[in-house]
């Protein structure tokens, strides 16, 4: 999948499905980061949401992104 985005993506999908898997939070992780690379933002907070309730390793950094963006959206 190295320089070929859209095959990383669908392999981390995979990961991701996997829920019980040690690798299934980095996996949706970098999805969401690569939803707001693409600009596919209601993915990127669907995802990010899903990370922070979750909780785990992710969960801080992905409550963080959620503040910045709510901080955001209230500047418009």
């Amino acid at each position: 999948a190295l320089g070929n985005a859209r095959e990383a993506m669908r392999d981390l999908e995979e990961v991701a499905l996997l829920r019980s898997s040690e690798f299934s939070a980095p996996a949706e992780w970098y999805l969401a980061l690569a939803d707001l690379r693409n600009g596919d933002l209601d993915a990127a907070r669907s995802r990010l949401v899903r990370i922070a309730e979750a909780g785990g390793f992710y969960r801080v950094k992905a409550q963080a992104l959620l503040s910045e963006w709510s901080q955001l959206d209230r500047k418009k």
